[in-house]
């Protein structure tokens, strides 16, 4: 029975865990080309809402040591399928760092492409790189976390289940 009791409570704290990492191991998304790689952080929340101008912040990072934002051609493209929807240059915010605004047009699916090349050859290598982003419609409503639905649902079966041995514990001690 003490057994039983460990392994639920040990269930119980890794599905705890689980619930608080939710958030925080899908924050920002990072993609590599060669010696490019570049972070997406879209705000808030990395949740996008429809017709709503949203904020978006790319990081670049250049292994080489020879990236620099404003000697780039970079180009950003919505992808809604297969159609390109929006079309924009970045602005330049730090060196390695541009902070930009779009609007998605409506709920869904689409892909945020980014594309660079050296405005001088040879600057870096040139880049490609594309995000999924989901676009929701409610600005009130946020997805609920499936692991804190899956620890709820554990703690209620715990609660159940541990109320029913208890149950049974005092049966027993009173046949006895």
């Amino acid at each position: 029975m003490v057994q039983l009791q460990r392994f639920f409570a040990l269930l119980t704290g890794t599905l705890v865990l689980m619930a608080g990492m939710s958030n925080t191991v899908s924050a920002h998304v990072l993609r590599y080309d060669g010696a490019m790689s570049v972070e997406l952080h879209i705000e808030p929340d990395d949740a996008p809402i429809s017709n709503t101008p949203t904020h978006y912040i790319l990081s670049f990072s250049d292994s080489n040591g020879q990236f620099d934002l404003s000697h780039c051609r970079c180009q950003v493209g919505l992808l809604q399928g297969n159609k390109t929807i929006i079309t924009s240059s970045l602005i330049v915010s730090t060196p390695q760092v541009s902070r930009d605004v779009i609007t998605f047009p409506e709920p869904g699916a689409y892909t945020l492409r980014l594309s660079g090349m050296p405005k001088q050859p040879g600057a870096f290598q040139p880049f490609r790189m594309s995000w999924p982003v989901r676009v929701g419609s409610d600005p009130n409503k946020k997805p609920f976390p499936w692991p804190l639905g899956v620890a709820i649902g554990v703690g209620i079966g715990l609660l159940i289940g541990s109320a029913l041995v208890m149950e049974y514990r005092g049966k027993r001690h009173q046949k006895h």
